[in-house]
């Protein structure tokens, strides 16, 4: 009788665990989907203001134009991959901008020229337009992004945390 009611209660005790093991992964997988419904519902609140201005000539902003402007998440995901489509009608260095976390831009010149000359004096243009398109976004929380510059060959050009400084 003894053998019999230890070997109901390991029984017993196992069917629990594996039930433990199934809500736990249950939880896991609801989880999941929670933080998925939150992200869609974040981005449709999450609302531009006065992105038309970006049409207009960069070099001439103001700092009252910048504070006019916000993007959402989603648009400026869209800028950075309409910044790496190529133009052939420009003579710019084709880029490829990704957004790796919601804190890091990887930029990948579309050369293998290293730390070339045209490559760094590329690096604080791009630098401070997508810095600044980044400051003016959703992503922006009082930190500025990581951005990182290689080139095809995976060569670091530059990494900055900041706005460059050209006084140094």
């Amino acid at each position: 009788m003894r053998k019999i009611l230890l070997g109901l209660s390991v029984t017993i005790l196992s069917l629990g665990l594996f039930a433990g093991c199934d809500r736990e992964k249950i939880t896991k997988e609801d989880k999941r989907e929670v933080q998925k419904s939150a992200d869609s519902m974040e981005e449709e609140t999450d609302t531009n203001k006065n992105i038309d201005l970006l049409n207009d000539d960069f070099e001439s902003f103001s700092k009252e134009d910048w504070e006019k402007i916000h993007l959402s998440k989603r648009d400026f995901k869209k800028f950075l991959k309409e910044i790496s489509e190529k133009d052939n009608n420009t003579e710019e260095i084709p880029i490829k901008a990704t957004l790796i976390d919601n804190k890091t831009i990887e930029v990948v010149f579309d050369n293998s020229d290293g730390e070339s000359l045209e490559n760094i004096i590329s690096v604080p243009i791009y630098d401070a337009f997508i810095r600044q398109l980044y400051i003016h976004s959703s992503y922006y929380e009082d930190k500025q992004p990581f951005i990182r510059f290689l080139d095809n060959d995976g060569h670091l050009i530059g990494e900055l945390d900041d706005f460059a400084d050209f006084e140094e």
